[in-house]
């Protein structure tokens, strides 16, 4: 009795080391897909930044091109 007892809970234990190995897996599985979204929101950030300062840029120089032109008021 004390053997099948033994040899159960063994089994059991095999099962859950498995069951951890392969959560283990999948855990390295979505921590590398979630480095990998980060990386591509902080390039979609920078992105945002270099437009938002083009976008700066061209402000000004339509500014500057209708205070030449005479077409706007001097700021």
């Amino acid at each position: 009795m004390t053997e099948d007892v033994s040899s159960l809970i063994l089994e059991h234990l095999r099962a859950i080391r498995g069951d951890i190995a392969d959560l283990k897996h999948r855990m390295d599985s979505i921590e590398i897909r979630m480095l990998s979204l980060e990386d591509h929101m902080r390039g979609l950030v920078s992105s945002v930044f270099d437009l938002q300062n083009r976008v700066g840029r061209m402000e000004v120089d339509l500014r500057q091109s209708k205070r030449r032109l005479d077409l706007a008021d001097v700021e």
